[in-house]
């Protein structure tokens, strides 16, 4: 057993889970470089990368919602691959779309505010899942594979809700911009 890193700092033997999540930071690398420029060397649109990158997480995470108990380890994997390209790369497309809407004055500001708001979903969104999970009751020290669904399910809601949220956001790159940035050979 290798040692593996866990969030809090303590170090804990490698298992099959760990093994999974050592793999997220690599993967929405990837996520964050690639998907915005695909959207704005090819589509020319913020609001565009937005919506599928929300559309993307949405329909990634839908399955293990739904299948929860079903999920093999390479399944997983792929999973987590997935999720973290799509949901990775909505930060670079937001601190874009605040660098075109506000002066560079403010941008900073503006940038952090934006910032909290993830860091507020997992303070708030952890403890809530938690507690389901604990009003839902542990079975010999592990929960019911029907608990996790149904917390799966809730942070599903709130992936619909900001696909919905992202249909409302105006596109924020400028005309004359999109128009520089256009690939060579496009007219």
């Amino acid at each position: 057993m290798t040692p593996c890193a866990c969030p809090s700092g303590q170090v804990k033997q490698s298992g099959p889970s760990c093994d999974i999540l050592k793999c997220v930071v690599p993967k929405s690398k990837i996520g964050t470089m690639q998907l915005p420029n695909i959207m704005y060397d090819y589509f020319l649109n913020h609001e565009l990368g937005l919506i599928l990158g929300q559309l993307g997480g949405l329909c990634v995470f839908t399955p293990l919602a739904f299948f929860t108990g079903d999920f093999t380890k390479m399944a997983l994997y792929v999973w987590c691959f997935s999720y973290s390209f799509f949901m990775s790369s909505l930060a670079v497309v937001g601190y874009s779309a605040i660098k075109d809407c506000f002066p560079i004055q403010i941008s900073g500001t503006a940038t952090g505010i934006l910032n909290i708001f993830p860091f507020a979903g997992a303070a708030l969104g952890q403890p809530l899942i938690g507690w389901y999970l604990d009003s839902a009751g542990a079975v010999g020290g592990q929960y019911p594979v029907e608990a996790y669904s149904a917390a799966f399910k809730m942070c599903l809601l709130s992936l619909f809700a900001a696909v919905v949220a992202g249909t409302m956001v105006q596109e924020t790159l400028p005309k004359k911009q999109a128009a520089a940035r256009k690939p060579s050979g496009e007219a």
